[in-house]
């Protein structure tokens, strides 16, 4: 019976390759495919671009991953150095902070 077996086991694993190889191949094809779709819309929008002779801005992001970045580095720059939003007319005290004790430095 081991002969059975090790043929089974064969059997089973060429079905196994065969079936990985044919999962890597229909992902390739879709990815060449959603390729395709794209450079076809590129290719449409050059053309229509050049149909009716206006300017092609890049495709771009609608919005700026670094724009709160700088509002922050902004406001660090403005103030001098790091101060949260605070409501107007109202300043921190040295009296208003109660949950600290000082001491003196060694």
């Amino acid at each position: 019976m081991t002969g059975l077996d090790n043929f089974i086991a064969g059997v089973v694993r060429v079905v196994l390759r065969l079936a990985l190889v044919a999962a890597a191949a229909v992902l390739a094809i879709c990815v060449l495919f959603v390729l395709a779709v794209l450079l076809c819309l590129w290719g449409l929008r050059q053309l229509w671009a050049r149909l009716t002779g206006r300017p092609v801005g890049p495709w771009h992001m609608g919005f700026d991953p670094g724009a709160r970045f700088q509002q922050a580095r902004r406001a660090y720059s403005a103030a001098g150095q790091w101060s949260p939003r605070r409501p107007e007319g109202a300043a921190r005290k040295a009296e208003d902070v109660t949950d600290v004790v000082p001491r003196e430095l060694p």
